[in-house]
């Protein structure tokens, strides 16, 4: 998330300097922001489904299962990312979440 806010910071900084931002700073803010929650999400998966320190176990199917959640999360994400960068008409949408795939 640091790095996330940082992307941010930097992109204001040149907006406030040139008027304009770089697109490059706005979409890496955008991609790290999202792998920190899934990070998030796939730790959450993993302590529901019962790994801890003191059990390492999980079974072959819950392993499959929190992969597959967790791909569909990841795919998914990036696919939100990828539309609102390059197809989405950001003169006619406010902000990101404003939109269908928000």
């Amino acid at each position: 998330v640091q790095f996330s806010l940082l992307c941010t910071i930097a992109n204001g900084i040149a907006v406030a300097l040139t008027g304009t931002g770089y697109l490059i700073l706005d979409f890496l803010a955008e991609v790290l922001a999202m792998l920190a929650d899934w990070t998030i999400v796939v730790f959450a998966m993993l302590l529901a489904k019962g790994w801890t320190i003191t059990c390492r176990k999980i079974s072959a199917q819950g392993r499959v299962s929190i992969s597959i959640l967790a791909m569909s999360y990841l795919t998914t994400s990036t696919a939100g990312i990828i539309y609102w960068y390059y197809f989405a008409h950001r003169l006619a949408v406010q902000y990101m979440y404003d939109s269908w795939s928000g």
